[in-house]
């Protein structure tokens, strides 16, 4: 037996532009779209590998600089976009391993720009990692890459300045 609402809630959807738009006849059917983007994809990725090297030259390059002054703003910003670049596009291009990795060290970051201590060893962690991993292209186990990300996860555990949930 079908229960009465008890309330008198009405549901309705908005009529917005967006929605104009998005049900407007026209336009490639989806499958369609979707294999073109994912050729596109495809096409990248064959250039992921120098592109992710021409990133590791800027980094070192800034990292240079980040290392003469750790609390200068223009470095860490520079550092933080690029290694965020890499976390952003690691994953879409078929390597996963390089976006963890990238996300941790963007979280080394993050608690330096918050003020905890430089700690040039911890990003040069990060950095070896990624390099190591580009020139193994692939031929990583499974557990290797949980040792590598793993420990990379611990060493941005000690560079965050937030206490642990161990600390209450």
């Amino acid at each position: 037996m079908v229960q009465p609402p008890k309330h008198n809630a009405e549901e309705f959807y908005p009529d917005t532009h967006y929605e104009h738009m998005a049900r407007r006849p026209g336009g490639p059917e989806r499958d369609k779209a979707l294999a073109a983007a994912q050729r596109q994809v495809d096409e990248m990725k064959m250039g992921f590998i120098d592109w992710l090297d021409c990133q590791m030259k800027e980094l070192a390059g800034v990292l240079a600089e980040l290392d003469a002054d750790p609390r200068a703003p223009n470095p860490m910003e520079h550092t933080y976009r690029v290694c965020g670049e890499v976390r952003d596009v690691g994953t879409t291009m078929g390597y996963a391993v390089v976006t963890s990795i990238a996300t941790t060290l963007c979280e080394v970051l993050d608690s330096i720009k918050a003020g905890a201590a430089y700690e040039k060893e911890m990003i040069d962690c990060h950095i070896n990692a990624l390099l190591y991993v580009v020139r193994a292209q692939g031929n990583l186990t499974q557990e290797q890459i949980a040792e590598l990300t793993g420990g990379l996860r611990r060493i941005a555990g000690i560079a965050s300045i937030s206490p642990g949930k161990d600390d209450d």
